[in-house]
């Protein structure tokens, strides 16, 4: 019988985060949550609703963001000047 090919745990790498909830997105960009959601509302940042289909409605889903949409807001913001902190 052929032994089982087993990866020591020493070789397993960890797996690069895709999807952001708005709190991990948050604490990734350093701001708040609620900052978060405003630039999702504003359209400068894209976030993507997951709902169930267990009858609840759209409100009731998750939003996600990827986490190459926020290096790519990160990377637009640091283009512009801010004054008194404020872009």
């Amino acid at each position: 019988m052929r032994k089982p090919n087993i990866i020591p745990l020493t070789e397993v790498r960890p797996v690069d985060k895709i999807w952001f909830t708005r709190k991990d997105a948050a604490a990734y960009l350093g701001v708040s949550r609620d900052f978060v959601k405003a630039l999702c509302l504003s359209g400068r940042l894209t976030s993507y609703k997951v709902c169930a289909t267990n009858g609840k409605s759209a409100k009731d889903g998750v939003s996600f963001i990827k986490k190459s949409d926020l290096d790519s807001f990160i990377g637009r913001s640091e283009h512009r000047v801010s004054v008194h902190g404020v872009p």
